[in-house]
């Protein structure tokens, strides 16, 4: 079994729990690609089978819908976190709100919250943090492409935003920064991710009714590589060079039939049997991941 098993993750539970949960049901290795927070539900495509040496080449841009809460301010950015904070929040209008947000799209600087899974010196932030400690965080420029106001309850100062950005960002920083800017604090209340690696929340399963499925129902759910990676030109190799695909050695372009000059390929046999992905370099292929 290989492939892509888009799971809509639970509140309250981890990622890599929900990646054993799918190791167990399938008895196949499995991985996670983009690590959601144990507050946030949405999408975590799971790789499974040798899929799990995909994780490199599987789009990095993320969509997600947020519910922040004006006026309180946690210790981890999200309500599961401790009260540091309460400030007036009564005097901000939508279009002060409006006006806040712009300010964030496009590419920004931003500063990963303390309790992240960040490594400085060798430690984790969140390690760190739970020893009372403080460390100096790095920031990092990030894209957010799209952030759009959905509603915004003035009287509870809760609103909720679409925020399509790269990899790296930090809801839970956005909504602090959106806060400071309005002069008061925020804190996430809630965050739902609705595409990653170009999968969208509707194409996923939850993990309820995947533990009531067995293995091989389950496969019905998975995204094979053929299909995820479906958007890159094809190359077909000459049946003298499939062989030496399958050994992973450079292939000349004048042994294969390819549809355009690009960098990576879906590549297959005479017979149109789908082998993996090939990478182009100075006029040969050569095998990136292999179909097993």
């Amino acid at each position: 079994m290989t492939g892509i098993l888009p799971i809509d993750k639970p509140t309250s539970i981890t990622s890599h729990t929900v990646t054993s949960n799918i190791k167990r049901l399938t008895g196949e290795k499995c991985g996670h690609s983009g690590t959601l927070d144990p507050m946030a539900t949405g999408v975590l495509p799971v790789l499974v089978g040798s899929a799990t040496r995909l994780a490199d080449f599987l789009a990095t841009d993320k969509q997600y819908i947020a519910h922040i809460q004006l006026g309180t301010l946690t210790d981890t950015g999200d309500i599961t976190g401790n009260v540091i904070e309460n400030a007036d929040f009564s005097h901000i209008t939508k279009d002060d709100l409006l006006n806040a947000i712009k300010t964030f799209k496009g590419q920004i600087q931003q500063t990963p919250p303390l309790y992240s899974a960040i490594k400085v010196n060798g430690q984790k932030l969140c390690d760190i943090a739970r020893k009372g400690l403080s460390a100096d965080i790095p920031s990092r420029i990030i894209t957010i492409y799209k952030i759009e106001l959905l509603d915004y309850d003035a009287s509870k100062g809760i609103f909720s935003l679409l925020v399509d950005c790269s990899k790296g960002t930090y809801i839970r920083t956005l909504a602090q920064d959106i806060g400071q800017k309005l002069s008061t604090v925020a804190t996430l209340s809630a965050l739902q991710r609705t595409v990653s690696c170009n999968i969208g929340i509707d194409k996923c399963i939850s993990l309820d009714k995947a533990k009531t499925l067995s293995a091989d129902d389950l496969g019905k759910y998975l995204i094979t590589p053929e299909e995820y990676f479906s958007y890159l030109p094809k190359i077909i190799l000459k049946e003298n060079a499939v062989k030496y695909y399958s050994n992973g050695g450079a292939i000349a372009l004048n042994r294969t039939i390819f549809e355009a000059d690009c960098d990576l390929y879906c590549c297959y046999n005479p017979d149109g049997i789908f082998l993996g992905l090939c990478k182009n370099s100075e006029g040969s292929v050569k095998a990136i991941w292999s179909q097993k």
